[in-house]
């Protein structure tokens, strides 16, 4: 499976904040196994999730794009 661009941002907040996948969901109220698929890109989150992590950790959407961009 390809990841897409939702999932590789949610993987480089996640690595950039040093977290756990477990973590990282029960903030947002996601399993573990969910960001899993979203990483790896057996799902994909939804539009409204990304914007809800996105706003949590006060971030860019643009520049995100950008930096996942980059590191592909």
């Amino acid at each position: 499976m390809k990841t897409t661009e939702a999932g590789l941002i949610v993987k480089h907040i996640i690595k950039s904040t040093g977290t756990t996948y477990e973590k990282f969901g029960d903030v947002f109220g996601f399993h573990k196994n969910t960001i899993n698929a979203w990483v790896n890109g057996y799902q994909r989150p939804s539009y409204d999730d990304i914007l809800m992590i996105v706003d949590h950790y006060r971030l860019d959407i643009s520049q995100l794009r950008v930096e996942v961009k980059n590191a592909n």
